[in-house]
């Protein structure tokens, strides 16, 4: 629409004649963008962009929306767009109050979609377990990814299945595992991959991630970089290694001349045509490489027989072809006789070489605005990968935040504008205070933190209710305060702000982080519940409180409903005698090769039971574990369970006297200062108390 109808004069008279035009940047302003696409999808029933609105002014509230509109007549029963211009021109002169009328109805609707109060529900382990579920059954066991093209890399799923994987065993834990590998995997080889300068594009046009839409946005590199440092770790695997350090490497060219910040996305396009400077041919693939490594780039990469991109907007052009590996790297170094190192190697050159050659084409358009968002996301990612934040963390509070003033969002040029939302804030405070390097949190940056908290908290925080709004109250530029729980390329600011209280907790043990966390997620619970993969961060923040922070899950408890369960959680705490805990050893050494083994006795009083480590339906399992460090995991052959008759429900619980041997196993760099703990849930015949977490008295020592 921009060259047909804005770059055109007589549309551009026309527009200017009977409206006041606002063109809007939806990255500055995520917030006007949520209203106005809820608008159109429900007078429309699609949505998309470019979106095109006509607001009441008096109020900004929206009585006409569509998307594209071509400038002359191409489909049957579509105007033009200098037809809906006149359109709407005349029915604002002549029937202002069927305007009017409209325009408060649909803002009504609007507000109920985006705004409403939904009853508190029920969310325990079964809301984890009903996602890992779900998301199982949307995996493509062939291509990897979730659901069909075009295909996201939606890497909000895969941390969830990260942090999810560490509390399951046996078949369910392989079964995310490989949803994790395959999807990793499958993006890492195909063409949505930039294999020369790293990073990702932003989605695939078909399932198998050969054609992308070549744009590419810092937001999903930031994560994309989490995901695969976290991997890289996980599965101890090379290959994701290199695909995180090429990610970072990308994200120190995408920056100001300078260095000083991270710029927020590169263009598709080329001379109008969609990935023009990432498309190769035969002929110039031999003309970047040595003769030598002609035959290697040839085959790593695919080029040769049929092209695998066709420009459907230039029919008249050659096939081309988009660079992606058909097998996993180490098949082909494999089949060339090549150790995974040596292949790495010949391939960097390669890489290097056709970049290079590459960078002489005309460029893509970068996108030049810094949103504080997504360089706090990227700080957060670069943070996980290296164990240190980077100098743009510094540099985009020094200038984003100048001393006395609060935050903004917008950086360009020489200008710092548009005060921040709360998804800029929860950004920040997750980069500096980073989910899986808390213990590494300076005093400097966790003061920081605090304060942008404090700043967050009296902007978009309700203390009656418990609820994070989006936006600050009483804005004039918008008509409803909304409160968004959807977590899709973007995950919500609510999800984030929700990450950033648990992680503020585990950084300072203070409990006002762990009490906002409790009432922020029991306010949103409804919606969460209702649409629990469409709120995976925030259900990944669930399972952290459970997991991590005791104080956040026993008020979580008390402030939902229970499960629709016989026996009903009781106020309170259990009798201190009613459980015992024991290890046989006060100090335990851990080898890096050869794993550690303890038992731990518990003793439980007649009359009482915990809820067994298979437990579900909202209620603790058992479950002995490790917190505040890094790189050692607990394995524990827990008993079998005895199943309890309580009315028509069967319960499967522990009771008595036993033992669990356990397994301290190192996976990886030691980091912080590991505990081991046992966590459980005790009840009676007739009431189940708070969860209660027993850290056991053993010192951890490195071999």
């Amino acid at each position: 629409m921009e060259r047909e109808s804005f770059e055109n004069e007589a549309t551009a008279r026309q527009m200017n004649a009977n409206f006041v035009c606002i063109k809007l940047d939806r990255e500055e302003r995520p917030d006007v963008d949520e209203l106005y696409m809820a608008a159109t999808v429900m007078m429309t029933g699609h949505g998309g962009w470019p979106m095109s609105v006509f607001l009441e002014p008096d109020t900004l509230r929206p009585f006409f929306c569509g998307t594209y509109y071509s400038h002359e007549p191409k489909y049957r029963g579509m105007p033009t767009f200098s037809q809906v211009l006149a359109g709407m021109a005349d029915a604002y002169r002549n029937k202002r109050e069927d305007v009017r009328g409209q325009a408060a109805q649909l803002a009504a609707a609007v507000a109920e979609h985006v705004a409403a109060e939904q009853p508190r529900a029920h969310l325990g382990l079964d809301t984890i377990e009903e996602c890992v579920e779900k998301l199982l059954r949307m995996f493509d066991n062939v291509h990897g990814g979730f659901g069909v093209a075009p295909k996201f890399p939606q890497p909000v799923f895969i941390k969830f299945l990260l942090d999810v994987r560490e509390v399951l065993q046996g078949d369910s834990r392989t079964a995310v595992d490989r949803a994790i590998r395959v999807t990793l995997d499958k993006m890492a080889m195909g063409g949505i991959h930039d294999h020369l300068a790293g990073g990702f594009h932003r989605y695939s046009v078909d399932a198998t991630w050969t054609v992308p839409h070549f744009e590419k946005m810092l937001y999903d590199n930031a994560q994309l970089l989490s995901v695969y440092a976290r991997a890289t770790r996980v599965f101890d695997d090379a290959f994701y290694a290199r695909v995180a350090q090429r990610i970072m490497r990308h994200s120190n060219v995408i920056v100001a001349g300078d260095g000083s910040r991270y710029f927020s996305a590169e263009d598709a396009e080329v001379d109008c045509k969609e990935g023009l400077n990432y498309l190769w041919t035969p002929d110039e693939l031999r003309e970047s490489v040595s003769a030598a490594d002609v035959e290697f780039a040839a085959t790593v990469f695919g080029v040769s027989g049929e092209p695998n991109f066709f420009d459907p907007h230039h029919k008249s052009e050659p096939g081309r072809w988009v660079l992606q590996m058909k097998q996993h790297p180490s098949v082909i170094a494999s089949e060339m006789g090549q150790t995974l190192d040596e292949f790495f190697s010949q391939l960097d050159r390669v890489c290097d070489a056709m970049l290079a050659h590459r960078s002489k084409r005309k460029q893509p358009r970068v996108d030049d605005k810094t949103l504080a968002s997504w360089s706090g996301m990227m700080a957060s990612a670069v943070a996980v990968a290296t164990g240190k934040p980077p100098m743009q963390l510094a540099n985009l509070l020094a200038t984003m935040m100048p001393a006395g003033k609060q935050l903004q969002r917008t950086w360009r040029g020489d200008m710092v504008h548009t005060a921040a939302m709360l998804e800029d804030y929860a950004a920040v405070i997750n980069a500096l205070v980073p989910e899986h390097e808390v213990e590494q949190t300076n005093a400097a940056s966790l003061a920081k933190a605090i304060a942008l908290y404090d700043e967050a908290r009296n902007a978009f925080f309700d203390d009656k209710s418990g609820a994070f709004y989006d936006t600050r109250a009483n804005q004039s530029d918008l008509f409803v305060r909304a409160r968004s729980t959807h977590d899709g390329a973007l995950p919500s600011g609510f999800s984030m702000m929700l990450h950033a209280m648990v992680s503020l907790w585990q950084a300072t043990r203070n409990d006002r982080f762990a009490r906002d966390a409790a009432m922020t997620i029991a306010h949103q619970s409804g919606a969460i519940a209702a649409s629990p993969v469409g709120a995976i961060n925030s259900v990944r923040a669930l399972l952290r409180i459970y997991r991590t922070c005791p104080p956040a899950a026993s008020t979580l408890r008390d402030l939902l409903p229970a499960a629709d369960v016989s026996v009903q959680p009781a106020v309170g705490q259990a009798p201190q005698d009613a459980v015992q805990v024991f290890s046989h050893i006060d100090c335990i050494t851990i080898d890096a090769d050869t794993p550690a083994v303890f038992r731990v006795r518990v003793a439980i009083e007649p009359g009482y039971h915990v809820m067994s480590a298979t437990a579900t339906d909202g209620v603790i399992p058992f479950r002995i574990d490790v917190m505040n460090g890094r790189g050692i995991v607990a394995h524990a052959d827990y008993p079998q369970p005895r199943t309890l008759e309580m009315g028509e429900d069967r319960v499967e619980v522990y009771d008595g006297d036993f033992e669990v041997p356990v397994v301290l196993e190192r996976t990886g760099e030691w980091k912080g200062t590991p505990i081991v703990y046992v966590r459980y849930q005790v009840c009676s015949d007739t009431a189940c108390f708070a969860p209660t977490t027993v850290e056991l008295d053993i010192s951890l020592d490195r071999a």
